[in-house]
């Protein structure tokens, strides 16, 4: 189960922010916060 939060709070690290500069097309992620931060609460269980 560790390596499962392990696995989910790393994917929020990485993917939960974006950076972009000026006069750049920024690249947005797929990301769901609320869809990683219930699977971390259900392992946290």
């Amino acid at each position: 189960m560790e390596e499962d939060k392990i696995f989910w709070v790393n994917k929020e690290a990485v993917f939960s922010t974006y950076v972009a500069a000026i006069n750049e097309e920024p690249v947005v992620t797929e990301y769901d916060y609320a869809e990683v931060a219930a699977t971390i609460a259900e392992v946290d269980e």
